[in-house]
C-alpha cells in the first residue's frame, strides 16, 4: 500500500513517487572485506526516504557478504561509501577502476552507469551527522533523477554550509563534495 510522503516530491505529486516502480540501491562500504548495510540501519533510512528499497537482504551495518550475495540482489544503484576510495584516486576514478572488475563489471548498476560515491564533506553524508540532511536530498536525486529535475544539489549543499556551517562554499567546492572529490 502506498503511504503519502510528509512533503510532496516535485509537482508530479506523491501518487507517482509513491506507486512507482521503486529503485534497489546498494550502499557498499568496504571492498575489502566486502561489507554493505542492511535493513534496519540509518543508511536504510534513507534509501528508504529518498524513494527506494534496500537491496540488501540482511539486517544491520557493516555486514560482510559474498559478491555472490550482491549478484542475487540484483541492486539496479550502488552507493559506495567514500571510504571505498583508494589512495588519492578520485570518486570518478574508483569508480573507473571497479569498472574494469570482472565481477563489479557484470553488475547491472555499473554496466547502466548507475554507480556513485557518496559524498563527504565536514563528515560522511551517509553516516550520524550534520550532513544527513543533505544525503537524504543527494539520494533522492540519484536515485529518481526524473522526478527530481529541478533540484539543485550544488546550490542546497551552498546554502547548507553558509546557514548551519556558517562557511561560504564556492561552486568548485561544493562540485568538489558531490562527486567525492579531495578539497583542492
Amino acid at each position: 500500500m502506498c503511504r503519502r510522503p510528509s512533503t510532496t516530491p516535485g509537482r508530479r505529486g506523491w501518487r507517482r513517487w509513491c506507486c512507482r516502480a521503486r529503485s534497489h540501491p546498494l550502499r557498499a562500504g568496504q571492498l575489502n572485506p566486502l561489507t554493505v548495510d542492511g535493513t534496519n540501519t540509518i543508511i536504510d533510512d534513507w534509501i528508504t526516504l529518498a524513494g527506494g528499497r534496500n537491496a540488501a537482504q540482511i539486517s544491520g551495518n557493516g555486514k560482510q557478504v559474498t559478491k555472490e550475495q550482491i549478484a542475487s540482489w540484483s541492486p539496479d544503484v550502488i552507493v559506495f561509501a567514500s571510504s571505498t576510495i583508494a589512495g588519492n584516486d578520485t570518486g570518478q576514478q574508483t569508480l573507473d577502476k571497479l569498472a574494469t572488475d570482472p565481477f563489479w563489471a557484470n553488475e547491472p548498476a555499473l554496466r547502466n552507469h548507475r554507480a556513485y560515491i557518496n559524498p563527504s564533506g565536514v563528515f560522511l553524508w551517509d553516516r550520524y551527522g550534520v550532513e544527513g540532511a543533505l544525503q537524504i536530498q543527494w539520494a533522492a536525486r540519484t536515485l529518481n533523477p526524473d522526478l527530481f529535475t529541478d533540484q539543485n544539489i550544488v546550490q542546497k549543499t551552498k546554502t547548507f554550509y553558509h546557514d548551519f556551517l556558517h562557511y561560504d562554499l564556492t561552486d568548485a567546492e561544493a562540485t568538489r563534495i558531490i562527486n567525492a572529490q579531495n578539497p583542492a
